[in-house]
């Protein structure tokens, strides 16, 4: 594509066939002649535009959050595998290339709520670790408030009490002779050490 911006002549490639198809080629020939017509270097414009979409990259929340958790969480904290595997269970795709600085408390109100009814525990460390990221994001001036301040926690779980009678311990140690490996001796381990499940098969 060939034009003339202030008398010097302009060479513009747009790109590789069939890469770029035919109709899109003229559409992108269309608007870089529109910007010479307007006395516009289309090559400034796409750098301009790049290094917005650059900015924007950077500043999305996707890429705040993993920088949070690869230089706050990783050194500090034990436990930062939760604070990554509850980002990324339950923060929703729609807010991954969202800039962080757009979020409002009423966003994050509304998933922890919707989060409360389907994974209370998660709600709660959910809000915790958006706001350990919100104060360290004000601390680096990446956003000028924390929005997940002020949020309510939702109600803690209820201590589930209850266990199995002898009976129903009988049942499940029988069930367990009956299962293969690596099941059945799995569950057998459970009942005598009473371990959590992930510290039994680790």
């Amino acid at each position: 594509l060939y034009g003339r911006l202030h008398g010097q002549r302009l060479k513009l490639t747009i790109g590789r066939y069939p890469t770029i198809g035919l109709a899109d080629a003229r559409a992108l020939a269309t608007a870089r002649l529109k910007l010479i017509e307007h006395g516009l270097d289309p090559r400034e414009q796409e750098k301009q535009q790049a290094r917005a979409a650059r900015e924007k990259k950077a500043a999305s929340f996707e890429a705040i959050a993993a920088e949070f958790v690869a230089t706050w969480c990783r050194p500090r904290n034990r436990a930062w595998r939760d604070y990554e595997g509850v980002l990324r269970r339950r923060v929703p795709a729609a807010w991954r290339d969202r800039p962080i600085g757009e979020l409002s408390r009423r966003d994050i109100a509304r998933l922890v709520d919707q989060v409360a009814t389907v994974a209370p525990a998660d709600a709660l460390r959910l809000l915790a670790v958006l706001r350990k990221l919100g104060n360290w994001a004000v601390e680096r001036e990446i956003i000028a408030a924390n929005p997940a301040l002020g949020i309510k926690p939702p109600a803690k779980p209820k201590i589930r009490e209850r266990v199995l009678s002898d009976e129903e311990v009988r049942a499940v140690w029988r069930a367990a002779e009956e299962t293969t490996y690596p099941f059945g001796p799995f569950v057998r381990l459970l009942l005598l050490t009473a371990l959590r499940r992930s510290e039994l098969a680790s």
